[in-house]
């Protein structure tokens, strides 16, 4: 959680702490069956035929802030989450409403509707967060209560950019968007806003099943 304010609150005023009412752990088989996958045919310049391995290196800087909360807290609460170190796979937030999120954990994640909620800055994918704050800017309260997902994310390749006005073509295009598994040079973007306007580093993906919602959370603001 970092106190930071940017245009997509809409002038609301950044909550002091949020306190968790609720957390629910998602088990679908058909998306969990879905995302690992994926996940493994990030490994291959074309999985779906068998392709060749390719390299998957680290993430560039440093690694997402919740990679210490899981290798931490997790295993402290006697949670293994078992996460990928050779496809950077990682813990991250995605805010949202509780019917988006009750659908999300239904039927999977949805490109065709990336934007709707929180705009298209590095293109139509599913944008994912370090920073509970950041992702808290998406949700919507429903009776005091607020809905942020944690979700398990295969970033593979990393394409990182620090630009004002990222191109968002080019970002899609290199990431594979509506392309055939492992076609894309990448799998995901890292998206510097904190190095370039001193706030947050998101992480796209644009594939839907790069992602799987592990878990609900219900919360409410603490001031």
């Amino acid at each position: 959680f970092k106190p930071i304010y940017t245009r997509d609150r809409k002038r609301q005023a950044v909550p002091n702490r949020l306190v968790v009412e609720s957390v629910t752990r998602v088990i679908n088989l058909n998306i969990w069956e879905e995302y690992t996958l994926r996940r493994e045919m990030a490994l291959y310049e074309d999985g779906a035929k068998g392709g060749r391995a390719r390299v998957v290196s680290a993430f560039p800087g440093r690694a997402p802030l919740t990679a210490g909360w899981v290798a931490s807290e997790a295993a402290a609460a006697g949670l293994d989450f078992a996460l990928r170190d050779d496809v950077n796979e990682a813990m991250v937030f995605h805010g949202t409403s509780s019917a988006a999120a009750e659908a999300i954990t239904r039927e999977d994640f949805k490109l065709n509707l990336s934007g709707t909620n929180a705009g298209t800055l590095f293109g139509r994918g599913i944008y994912l967060a370090e920073c509970v704050s950041k992702s808290d800017e998406y949700t919507e309260e429903e009776a005091g209560v607020r809905t942020i997902l944690v979700c398990r994310a295969t970033l593979g390749r990393v394409l990182y950019t620090d630009a004002q006005r990222p191109r968002v073509g080019d970002l899609e295009q290199r990431c594979g968007y509506k392309q055939a598994p492992g076609k894309g040079q990448y799998d995901s973007v890292l998206g510097d806003r904190e190095k370039c306007s001193g706030t947050y580093r998101e992480f796209i993906v644009y594939d839907d099943n790069f992602v799987y919602p592990e878990f609900i959370v219900k919360y409410r603001y603490k001031n």
